[in-house]
């Protein structure tokens, strides 16, 4: 459900603003641990994991998170956080898909997208930019 929108080079992208936080439903910005949530979700997700305190909620445990009222409750906010997915295992799982992600469009863009390296100096990304070379027709050798 991502919206496509045009850059001034007559690239396509995404605008992940137009898709709502998972947790409180202001504008996300991207996926963080796990879900597309806006950046105050992912701090304080981060925060909270990081944190050794225990949130109470003061009502009955069904508080409603908006973007407005998304700090009055920290116990609901983080409850709802889990709910939609957010685990701090799944950061590191995310990165990387980001990172393929950044690889496939440089590659995409780019008209020569083969890298030549020793054995020895492969790394994750040259991988990873080589198995989306595979995939366009039109390189320069």
């Amino acid at each position: 459900l991502l919206v496509p929108i045009s850059a001034p080079g007559g690239e396509i992208g995404c605008d992940v603003s137009k898709i709502p936080c998972r947790v409180c439903g202001g504008p996300s910005s991207g996926f963080h641990f796990g879900a597309l949530t806006c950046e105050g979700c992912k701090g304080f997700f981060r925060r909270t994991v990081n944190s050794s305190s225990i949130h109470q909620c003061l009502g009955n445990q069904t508080c409603r998170i908006t973007p407005s009222n998304r700090n009055m409750c920290k116990s609901c906010r983080f409850k709802k956080c889990l709910e939609v997915g957010m685990s701090q295992k799944r950061e590191s799982f995310f990165v990387f898909l980001s990172l393929s992600s950044i690889i496939g469009r440089i590659c995409l863009r780019a008209v020569r997208c083969v890298v030549r390296l020793p054995i020895g100096q492969l790394t994750h990304t040259t991988l990873m930019t080589n198995r989306f070379a595979s995939h366009i027709t039109t390189t320069e050798r």
